[in-house]
């Protein structure tokens, strides 16, 4: 089986505040980390890391010891300890950009562009082909990254791109079916959730007619049937345009827990939270 991972920054202390990471020291986040790859990888697999894999390490070649698999890096930013041979031990490759394939369950075969930096003109992305990066963690360029591939879309320009940054994955490496299934379910979830809150707001609104017409009421429910039948017909440009809408709908459903998650998931999902 063929992983995927990015930025575990190893021995990297700062990286804990920067990304909010739910540990409380660099040793913790080693033995937590290490574990939860252990978890999923076997040694028979392979792991492509993205960039950005060690800090600081005292004997990188130990840690990669401890860690399953086969593993082929592709070189970050941050990666000066790939400098010292030794500390290459336990490396099938390094490389700073790679093509390969890679079989589905469905037994489908997607090409995939590996970096550590996102392109988002990279080879075939006519052709269906996926883009996996790491680098933007969970910063305001990782927001940018999602909404130019968003807008890029809207204008039949088809990229597909998915951060495999070990912070967006449970700190653990991710296979493609799992980045791909991820996507598709979480959105098909979220938008089953605003159509019975659309339904829901129907429902009062042919009541009120009874005793009064409910403008807001029925501007709301208009709204949210525009937005939804933008994220049906996957026309993300024009959906990101109801992030205002979304983000008063918010305040109108604050005591609904199930609502407010699934408004969270599309405004993460069009880049407007």
């Amino acid at each position: 089986m063929i992983f995927f991972t990015s930025d575990q920054h190893f021995g990297h202390e700062k990286v804990l505040e920067f990304d909010k990471r739910p540990f409380s020291s660099t040793e913790q986040m080693e033995t937590e980390m290490i574990a939860r790859w252990n978890r999923k990888v076997k040694q028979d697999d392979t792991v492509y890391i993205l960039g950005d894999f060690i800090w600081k390490s005292d004997n990188a070649a130990e840690l990669l010891r401890r860690l399953n698999g086969k593993k082929i890096i592709l070189k970050g930013n941050h990666d000066k300890w790939l400098r010292k041979e030794e500390n290459r031990e336990g490396l099938e490759e390094i490389k700073d950009y790679d093509e390969i394939f890679v079989k589905l369950k469905d037994g489908t075969r997607r090409k995939c562009i590996l970096c550590h930096y996102p392109i988002h003109f990279y080879n075939g992305h006519y052709r269906g082909s996926i883009m996996l990066y790491g680098h933007t963690h969970t910063t305001r360029e990782e927001k940018l990254v999602r909404q130019y591939a968003r807008w890029l879309n809207g204008l039949n320009c088809p990229v597909r791109m998915y951060n495999v940054g070990c912070m967006h994955w449970e700190y653990a490496p991710v296979t493609l079916d799992e980045l791909l299934e991820e996507g598709q379910e979480s959105a098909e979830t979220y938008i089953k959730v605003l159509e019975s809150y659309r339904d829901e707001l129907f429902g009062w609104a042919r009541e009120s007619n009874c005793s009064g017409f409910d403008a807001d009421m029925d501007l709301t429910r208009r709204r949210l049937d525009e937005l939804l039948l933008c994220l049906q017909q996957n026309d993300m440009e024009k959906a990101v345009g109801y992030g205002d809408f979304l983000t008063e709908l918010k305040e109108d459903v604050e005591n609904r827990g199930e609502i407010l998650e699934a408004i969270d998931g599309i405004m993460k999902m069009l880049s407007v939270l």
